[in-house]
């Protein structure tokens, strides 16, 4: 309501008019649209130009067109923040083993296609599948963009928050096992309640630091 200039009706029918016979540039205008609804937190309107984008670029442009590999990767984040995890999975599978044998494993675009299918994973609950694939994807845009650039320092910025979360549920599931073992077995005691936190504390020392490394 406070964005009229980017109402859905208006911009859709305009991209479609403006851009006749120029499928790239229309796609890629659709795709704008989508990043600036989601920036705007209109996640629903994000998604309507971008389903449009990637249908679009696919039906004139092609399955493996770096261009729908795009709009498909912008789709899945906003599906994401939709909470809609299991739509968003189907769709970041399929687009990110398109990216991998299309544009090969270190293009820039599979590599964003591989952040997003990788966010997808975290969401879930498959927090070590997430983190494999984000140090998989931290050290190729390293080698490939460079430590300084955006792509590499929101990767670097997301993977340890990944890792904190991954160890604080495999601290937490030790811990409930223990101390469900203690009470079956009736033996809890000050020996059983260290032993539970002495697990907990061990599975979580890396995360908050209590041992230095190296």
């Amino acid at each position: 309501r406070g964005w009229p200039l980017f109402s859905h009706g208006l911009s859709a029918a305009r991209v479609d008019l403006a851009f006749t016979g120029e499928p790239e540039l229309a796609a890629s205008v659709r795709g704008t649209l989508g990043r600036i609804y989601s920036s705007l937190g209109l996640f629903e309107e994000a998604e309507r130009h971008l389903r449009r984008a990637a249908d679009f670029a696919a039906s004139t442009l092609g399955s493996g067109a770096v261009e729908t590999i795009r709009a498909r990767t912008l789709l899945v984040d906003a599906l994401t923040r939709q909470s809609r995890f299991g739509e968003a999975l189907d769709l970041s599978c399929s687009n990110l083993e398109l990216a991998t044998s299309v544009l090969g494993v270190d293009d820039p675009d599979r590599l964003e296609a591989a952040y997003h299918h990788a966010l997808t994973l975290g969401f879930l609950g498959r927090t070590s599948d997430c983190v494999d694939l984000l140090r998989d994807t931290l050290e190729r845009r390293r080698r490939v963009l460079g430590n300084d650039h955006p792509d590499t320092l929101t990767t670097l910025d997301v993977l340890p928050r990944v890792v904190e979360l991954h160890w604080g549920r495999a601290a937490i599931a030790v811990a409930a096992s223990v101390a469900a073992v203690a009470a079956t077995r009736r033996v809890w005691s000050g020996t059983a309640a260290l032993v539970v936190w002495g697990a907990y504390l061990a599975l979580l020392a890396p995360v908050i630091g209590l041992f230095p490394s190296g």
